[in-house]
């Protein structure tokens, strides 16, 4: 069976909205952009069965990747603490160790939803998720941070790696990805190359 690549395009198009869907997953992606790298996520998380601990504190402009603690935000005045008693665990090759940048090299792009997942791999004695206070279980979370000046090797990582961090009922991808304007380049090379293929 033969499809053209405006129906694989589609295809995916129509599967990447299914995953977004999901109350239960937040995908991040990290992108070179110029000389900066940008970091966004989006996706919802299931709070089904965890407990509030404390509201308050105001979450720096910063992003970390690391074996204990997946932290993206900024933007919010205000953060909430979920308790949910259980440790997950990650996989994958992507890390980039250093808290930062800060508010000194890290540029906030509008209103941010804030998330923290700690204690990832167990190594504590419990596991927290830092959302922006009054977030409700099921609801839209977005947000961006522009790493200023930097690349992936600088962060420790290569494009096409990926981890994913398992929370109780939940899943956070994380992926360094393609520019999108190179998504667009390789796509229209791929459709050049089916053409050839046709005649």
């Amino acid at each position: 069976m033969h499809y053209s690549v405006s129906r694989l395009i589609a295809l995916a198009v129509v599967c990447a909205s299914a995953q977004f869907a999901r109350a239960d997953l937040i995908n991040v992606f990290y992108v070179e952009q110029g000389s900066d790298v940008v970091v966004s996520w989006t996706g919802s998380l299931n709070m089904t069965g965890w407990k509030i601990t404390f509201d308050g504190g105001d979450p720096n402009d910063s992003v970390q990747l690391n074996s204990t603690m997946f932290y993206a935000g900024g933007g919010h005045a205000t953060t909430r603490q979920w308790d949910i008693n259980t440790v997950g665990s990650r996989s994958g090759t992507l890390s980039h160790s250093p808290f930062g940048p800060s508010f000194s090299n890290g540029t906030v792009e509008g209103e941010n939803d804030f998330i923290v997942v700690t204690d990832v791999l167990g190594l504590g004695t419990s596991s927290q998720v830092l959302t922006p206070a009054g977030y409700v279980s099921g609801t839209f979370l977005s947000g961006s941070l522009t790493l200023k000046n930097t690349d992936f090797s600088s962060l420790g990582m290569a494009l096409g790696q990926s981890a994913t961090l398992t929370v109780p009922g939940n899943t956070i991808q994380i992926s360094a990805v393609p520019e999108p304007s190179n998504i667009l380049l390789a796509a229209v090379a791929l459709g050049c190359t089916v053409r050839r293929r046709r005649r």
